[in-house]
């Protein structure tokens, strides 16, 4: 009895650990290879634009919408054109008995429509919903801090997601002057408006950038090149015998580089370097675990 006992307590920690190695080999980095790569930089410390923007994703919306009646006179023929289909200025939209049409005021498309069954009289009850695709908005946020520096009429740049190449020229069109308060933050709800170059489409995605502030003529250095250690900011500067650690005082920055107000003077070469991470994924990576495992081990079954 001991013996049996003896023998399947062996069994049960060989089968444990058996399940523990199945694990690890499979779970290992989970198939992710990781290539980090550190360059070194020089650049010199020269005067520059700092420009500080507000940048927010968002939606291309329409900017214009707008309810059409129909004749409570008239007898409904047909509808000229598709829900959602691009309506050109002028063009019918819808027919009556009569030979009458209601025609697009503007280019626009149909979002929604209810009419009564052909050759029936219309009621006050139908309608078309159409949208504007000439005038277009965006919805930003602007925190209370920013607010300041934000006003109605000032010029936006437009990015949309399709073509990133291209830059639309738009205008801060309202401002709410109620904040909504969410997380200890305050942001005020604004609207960037443009108009369609026949290019873009309702529901585009889009990113709408806002310049807040902007100095001409700092001293800079990139934002990499600045290290901050016991509360200390300092750089790297080249030097006769190698390398030299500068303490340095930040000021303005923007997504790239830092203002250097004092530590450093203009012209000197700074060094500072850089690392990027390059993620792959093994795809010969088995789904099985055991097979995974088998395949690791001696005479293992991959191919």
């Amino acid at each position: 009895m001991k013996k049996k006992i003896k023998i399947i307590i062996i069994l049960i920690l060989f089968v444990t650990s058996i399940g523990y190695i199945i694990y690890s080999n499979y779970n290992e980095n989970d198939g992710v290879v990781k290539t980090i790569t550190t360059q070194e930089n020089e650049t010199i410390a020269e005067r520059r634009n700092i420009i500080q923007t507000l940048t927010a994703p968002g939606e291309v919306k329409s900017g214009k919408e707008e309810k059409l009646f129909l004749s409570t006179s008239y007898y409904y023929s047909t509808m000229c054109a598709e829900k959602n289909e691009v309506i050109r200025k002028g063009s019918n939209i819808l027919k009556y008995t009569n030979g009458k049409y209601i025609v697009a005021p503007y280019d626009c498309v149909i979002t929604e429509y209810y009419v009564p069954k052909v050759n029936t009289k219309a009621t006050s009850s139908n309608y078309i919903n159409i949208s504007s695709i000439e005038d277009l908005y965006m919805d930003i946020n602007i925190s209370e801090e920013e607010l300041s520096k934000v006003s109605v009429g000032q010029e936006v740049s437009i990015v949309v997601n399709y073509d990133e190449n291209k830059t639309y020229t738009g205008t801060i069109s309202k401002i709410n002057e109620t904040g909504t308060y969410s997380n200890g933050n305050t942001t005020f709800a604004a609207i960037a408006s443009l108009k369609n170059d026949n290019n873009l489409k309702l529901g585009m995605s889009a990113t709408c950038t806002v310049v807040i502030e902007k100095h001409e003529g700092l001293l800079c250095v990139p934002i990499e090149a600045v290290t901050i250690e016991d509360n200390e900011r300092y750089v790297m500067v080249k030097a006769e015998n190698g390398e030299e650690k500068r303490v340095v005082e930040t000021g303005k920055s923007d997504a790239n580089y830092v203002e250097i107000k004092s530590g450093i003077s203009e012209g000197e070469t700074v060094l500072y370097k850089t690392q990027t991470t390059e993620v792959e994924r093994e795809e010969t990576k088995s789904s099985n675990p055991l097979a995974a495992f088998l395949g690791r081990g001696r005479g293992g079954m991959r191919p």
